[in-house]
C-alpha cells in the first residue's frame, strides 16, 4: 500500500527541510562566538587589571627620580579625578622654578631638547599623581596630549613628544602604552617649549 502526503489532519510529520537543519546549527555556531565574546570583554573590563606595580621602585631601577610636585601657575587644580580616570593638567618642564629649554622648536630649541623637556613633563605628571596620592592606584595610560611651541616651518611635533610616551613606557610597559595628539602652538605658558596632558585609569 502507498503512503500519501499527509493531509490537514497531520496523520503524517512532514519532514524538515535539510537547510532548516544548517540554520540550526548556524545558530548554535552563532551563539557559542557570542559567549566567547562576551567573555573576551569581561577579561578586558576595567575590573580585570594587572597586579598592582610599585611605581617609585620601578622608577629607582630605571635611575629616575620624580621632581617636586608641580604648583599651578593660575586658577586650576594639577589632578582631578572622575570615577576610574585621573585628568592631569598640562606640565612644563621645569627644575627649582626655571623653565626647561624655553623657546620655540625649529628656532631656539633642539627636537632632542624638546624630547628632554616632554620627558620631564611626564615625569611632572607621575609627581603630581604622587602628591595626590594616586600613584600607586594607577593602571593604565589612556592618552596623552602634547603642545609645541613651534616655529611656521617646524614640522616634528610627533619626535618632540615621543619623550613623554617612551618614558611611560618604560615605566609601565604595555600599560604604558596610549593613545595621543602631537600639536604644533605659537607660544606656551612661561615661555615653555612643551607642554603634556595626560589621562590616566586607575583600579
Amino acid at each position: 500500500m502507498t503512503m500519501g502526503t499527509a493531509g490537514p489532519s497531520g496523520s503524517t510529520p512532514r519532514r524538515a527541510p535539510p537547510h532548516a537543519a544548517a540554520r540550526s546549527g548556524d545558530a548554535g555556531d552563532a551563539l557559542t562566538v557570542w559567549r566567547r565574546t562576551q567573555s573576551q570583554r569581561r577579561d578586558l573590563s576595567p575590573d580585570h587589571h594587572p597586579l598592582p606595580m610599585d611605581v617609585e621602585v620601578r622608577l629607582k631601577e630605571l635611575g629616575l627620580a620624580l621632581p617636586p610636585p608641580p604648583k599651578p601657575v593660575a586658577s586650576y587644580v594639577p589632578v582631578v579625578v572622575s570615577g576610574n580616570l585621573a585628568f592631569v593638567s598640562g606640565q612644563i618642564a621645569r627644575r627649582e622654578g626655571q623653565v626647561l629649554f624655553p623657546g620655540r622648536l625649529g628656532e631656539t630649541v633642539t627636537v632632542e631638547q624638546g624630547y628632554a623637556a616632554a620627558r620631564e613633563c611626564a615625569l611632572s605628571a607621575l609627581a603630581a599623581m604622587q602628591e595626590a596620592g594616586l600613584l600607586d592606584r594607577l593602571s593604565h595610560v589612556v592618552k596623552v596630549n602634547g603642545y609645541v611651541a613651534s616655529a611656521s616651518t617646524f614640522k616634528d611635533q610627533p619626535k618632540v613628544i615621543n619623550g613623554a610616551s617612551d618614558l611611560l613606557a618604560q615605566v609601565f610597559g604595555e600599560a604604558g602604552k596610549h593613545a595621543r595628539a602631537a600639536v604644533g602652538a605659537a607660544a606656551l605658558p612661561l615661555g615653555a617649549s612643551v607642554e603634556v596632558e595626560f589621562l590616566f585609569e586607575l583600579r
